[in-house]
């Protein structure tokens, strides 16, 4: 018997705070269109937690348990068991916003036949804010300034698209994500459609001094290895080197009275 596949393939990579795995699969929960299979792709899940999750919501297809932690090889293998004709990838207490989230995207998916890449606004969360509210389609230029047009879980991939692309890079650790964009929207032949509505909220996480850098050098690799030397130099020239020292010197005071 044929199993018509799904249309949404949801990869749940969990490379930690496990404790916000149930928030997130709620809110798959609560859908009202519930054509998508779930793959759980984790690392160091109590054994508690892994039964827990295969009785929680009928669409789960896979728990994997991986012994590799970073971003990359989680999602890679969360692609390697998906089915659907359209792939997201979500952490631990990223919520859909609304009941009727994937119900509305597969309705702008059929209407503008099918996209290779869709994508969503994104609430720009920092520390102390509640978050603004960042429209910005997925464009080329947005990416040689070195920043990405938005967040990896606002964008919803044709499976076909990202197996052709082999997946992530998985010499990246910190911007797996924006070299990723980076690789497909090279090919300007890509069909891409941009939805200015906000689907996805997440749980902001604080970068501390190690990952911070690794961000800043990932995206100069990136930057010269797909757009070459001119544009990273004029990344680096228009670069606001103060707001990094000034970053740099709150984390480490924060890191200070934190072990105070």
């Amino acid at each position: 018997m044929n199993i018509e596949p799904p249309f949404f393939s949801i990869v749940l990579i969990v490379p930690d705070s496990y404790h916000l795995v149930l928030v997130t699969i709620n809110s798959l929960c609560e859908q009202t269109f519930q054509d998508f299979e779930l793959i759980v792709v984790e690392h160091g899940l109590p054994e508690s937690d892994m039964e827990m999750l295969k009785n929680s919501l009928p669409q789960i297809t896979k728990i994997h348990s991986s012994y590799l932690q970073d971003h990359a090889r989680l999602m890679n293998k969360g692609l390697g068991f998906a089915k659907g004709k359209y792939v997201q990838f979500l952490l631990p207490g990223d919520v859909l916003l609304s009941k009727h989230v994937l119900l509305e995207l597969k309705k702008k998916m059929e209407e503008n036949d099918f996209p290779q890449i869709v994508a969503s606004g994104y609430l720009d969360r920092e520390e102390k804010k509640t978050g603004d509210v960042i429209c910005r389609p997925l464009l080329l230029d947005v990416l040689k300034k070195g920043q990405m047009p938005t967040r990896l879980q606002s964008i919803y991939f044709l499976r076909i698209v990202l197996e052709e692309a082999h997946g992530f890079n998985k010499r990246y650790q910190y911007r797996e994500d924006f070299e990723l964009l980076c690789r497909l929207l090279k090919n300007k032949k890509r069909k891409i459609f941009f939805v200015p509505r906000i689907f996805v909220d997440y749980v902001f996480r604080r970068k501390n001094t190690k990952q911070f850098l690794g961000v800043e050098w990932e995206t100069m690799r990136v930057l010269y290895r797909h757009f070459g030397v001119v544009t990273l130099f004029l990344w680096l020239f228009f670069q606001n080197h103060f707001h990094l020292f000034e970053w740099w010197f709150r984390s480490i005071k924060q890191d200070f009275f934190r072990r105070a």
